[in-house]
């Protein structure tokens, strides 16, 4: 009947409600399914004179929120016969509105025994759906009888907003139902609680576990990064919770996947009632990192884990068997070098390596009274104080908090990057010393010292991973004897400037990458008029497009080489963006080919041969005569005055020039000197053993040899 629908199988489902025991229960789950409304039927059966019958209505009613039903129910919660009282203070919660919660609230102050607790159900049911602030308002204009306000404490917890929490703190710090507050506080639902019960749980030792229990599933559900969720959890496993409560912990580091989360898992590996749920994080970290599988004590700690698997595994546990294969293949597999290392448990005073050090990363928890300064490659760079972290050079403060701080610092080549509290400090920062006069030291100590006499340096979990050295590029003793500077030697971009954020260091070599940002051309610091450019260069990317900027003028920077000057093409010319239709390109012209005089003069075609292969390649620049040589061979020898009949521009002023190879205007062709600069175009191209020889600077020096000889 109930699929049927219509008012004769209402009326026949009403009827059965009376029948009592399974029959009722049919009529019950009938209503539920009924194809149709059934509030007029539910109406009907409230005002029955039959117990059964108004006991099923009233559990309808609230199952389908028949919201007119709500007079009869509150009718109903002053029934003499304790069954259909009961029921109708059980049903409440699902027949309210908002502009039912004013009578609500008057019954809750009236209300005695297990009464209260459904009255602020049915508070909370009416109110719900509005804003927390909105429902904290409502609320908060009933607190202001002191004797009644602790009925509301379960509704400032619904309300969960920043002043729903304040007041809960207040009158918990009141004292006068401390209880009730405590319990309501343990029920809101805001990650804002985080905070407060960490604070709860410091000063309750004998509720701390059933406080940090709600802190973990705040934690989880908050979207917290690993690096915040590491420190969240840490903290609270200090606190020293039960075994059960430091499971649950323990296990939750295996979704914060870095080394701290790893370390500290491992410390839970030598107690038997942790050692499980420690092994499990392990496993679940290493099997998701690939990077942290690698050094000695990693394999130590897997080696470790393992072992448990294996002891749980002999006691019949087929998963722990599934855990033990797992690790073996890791541990087949693992990279024993490098990797982190511990470089200190913990201290009181600060710390010093003196390595030296190069290359390297390192994460270390601190807490301090004063301002330390860290001392990275001997220079005191990073400041470490309360109100802000940063790099001396930089223009990004992050505050730290109270207790301990968990900073991440790397530094390769010549940059800087810093983390604290996973927040951004320094990014792909170029590295400088102090003063900044004084050159950049390649290597040198880690030292973490206090800013001034009598500050407190706490320092622990310091996990050390010293990088590979950056392969340095030399002159051969043949160009050195010549006077060839080397421009870039592998580990420092010092003798260039512009788009550093674009143009990074990476394993001895110049790569043009998109990951920091940053925009337009790499320039040396020094202008140069004739001259001898060499370098290698590497596709690492199908139709990788560069080039070489050459005699722009003068210190001018931000301009289109091209045109205000010279630009030496750098492309993957057979790749088949390149060759037209159907690729969606026009197609390449000659002058436009790797090695061009980019519109003016073209190149001999060079077959690359598949990416990802070095290349050498030399640009000769003598006064008008530019010459090319990749690979051992000379693909372009020009004038460029010649191969434009002296015409760099349209002889009438257009814009249209009969005499280059673009048809363009080159107004910066015949330009004395000016910066060589690498003009990116996109990523995916390295540079590496990049050097110059100045011819000018060698003519100039011959010149006046010869006047000092007459």
């Amino acid at each position: 009947a109930s699929k049927i629908g219509g008012g004769k199988s209402l009326t026949g489902l009403v009827g059965m409600l009376a029948k009592g025991g399974k029959k009722t229960e049919a009529a019950v789950k009938a209503f539920l399914s009924f194809n149709g409304n059934i509030s007029n039927g539910v109406l009907s059966a409230l005002n029955s004179t039959d117990a059964n019958v108004q006991t099923a209505a009233l559990k309808l009613a609230s199952a389908r929120r028949i919201y007119s039903a709500y007079g009869k129910v509150i009718e109903l919660t002053k029934s003499s016969d304790a069954t259909i009282k009961n029921a109708a203070y059980d049903a409440l919660k699902g027949v309210v509105k908002s502009n039912n919660f004013g009578d609500l609230c008057n019954m809750l102050e009236n209300s005695t025994g297990d009464a209260t607790a459904k009255l602020q159900a049915a508070a909370k049911s009416a109110i719900q759906d509005q804003a927390a602030d909105q429902q904290y308002n409502l609320v908060a204009a009933r607190l202001t009888n002191k004797s009644k306000a602790a009925l509301y404490y379960p509704l400032l917890a619904q309300a969960g907003n920043s002043q729903s929490i304040a007041k809960l703190q207040q009158e918990y710090a009141d004292g006068s139902s401390k209880d009730a507050a405590f319990n309501a506080l343990l029920q809101v639902n805001n990650s804002e609680m985080i905070d407060v019960l960490y604070k709860l749980a410091k000063e309750n030792p004998s509720s701390k576990d059933a406080i940090l229990t709600r802190y973990l599933t705040l934690v989880k559900n908050a979207g917290k990064s690993e690096v915040e969720a590491y420190l969240l959890y840490s903290r609270a496993l200090d606190l020293g919770p039960s075994a059960k409560v430091q499971n649950s912990f323990v296990t939750a580091l295996g979704s914060s996947r870095i080394i701290p989360s790893l370390m500290l898992a491992a410390k839970y590996l030598n107690n038997q009632a942790t050692s499980v749920a420690a092994a499990s994080s392990i496993r679940e970290i290493v099997s998701k990192v690939a990077g942290l599988q690698k050094g000695t004590e990693v394999k130590a700690i897997i080696e470790k884990a393992k072992a448990v698997f294996q002891a749980e595994k002999d006691k019949g546990d087929a998963d722990a068997g599934y855990a033990v294969d797992d690790l073996a293949g890791i541990l087949a597999k693992i990279d024993a070098t490098g990797g982190f290392k511990i470089a200190l448990d913990k201290s009181d005073n600060g710390f010093k390596k003196d390595g030296p050090y190069e290359n390297f990363e390192m994460f270390f928890e601190w807490d301090a009274t004063g301002s330390p300064v860290l001392s990275l490659r001997s220079m005191p760079i990073v400041k470490l104080q309360k109100s802000g972290i940063s790099y001396v050079y930089g223009d990004k403060k992050v505050a730290a908090k109270d207790g301990w701080n968990l900073i991440y610092v790397k530094m390769l080549n010549d940059r800087l990057f810093v983390e604290v509290n996973g927040q951004t400090v320094a990014q792909n920062a170029i590295v400088k010393n102090v003063p900044e006069t004084k050159a950049a030291f390649v290597n040198g100590a880690i030292q973490l010292a206090a800013g001034n006499k009598g500050e407190n340096v706490y320092v622990r979990n310091f996990y050390l991973n010293e990088l590979p050295a950056t392969p340095v590029f030399k002159l051969s003793p043949e160009e050195a004897k010549q006077g060839f500077e080397v421009l870039f030697d592998g580990r420092s971009l010092d003798k260039w400037h512009g788009n550093t954020a674009a143009y990074v260091p990476v394993d001895g070599n110049i790569y043009v990458t998109a990951r920091y940002g940053g925009n337009g051309n790499l320039y040396t610091k020094k202008n140069y008029s004739d001259f001898i450019f060499r370098f290698e260069f590497y596709f690492d990317v199908p139709a990788v497009n560069n080039g070489i900027g050459i005699r722009t003028g003068k210190d001018v920077t931000g301009v289109d080489a091209a045109y205000q000057g010279m630009e030496i093409q750098v492309l993957d010319h057979d790749d088949p963006v390149y060759q037209g239709y159907p690729f969606g390109y026009t197609g390449l012209r000659p002058y436009q080919n790797h090695g061009a005089v980019y519109g003016v003069i073209t190149p001999e075609h060079i077959d690359f041969g598949p990416i990802k292969q070095w290349h050498t390649e030399e640009i000769k620049a003598i006064g008008d005569r530019i010459t090319v040589t990749v690979d051992g061979k000379v693909i372009l020898d020009g004038n460029i005055r010649e191969a434009c009949q002296g015409h760099n521009v349209a002889p009438d002023g257009g814009t249209k020039n009969p005499y280059t190879l673009d048809h363009k205007n080159h107004p910066g062709l015949f330009n004395k000197e000016g910066y060589i600069s690498f003009c990116g175009h996109g990523a995916g191209v390295k540079f590496r053993n990049v050097r110059v020889l100045d011819l000018s600077k060698k003519a100039a020096k011959a010149k006046k040899s010869a006047k000092t000889k007459k």
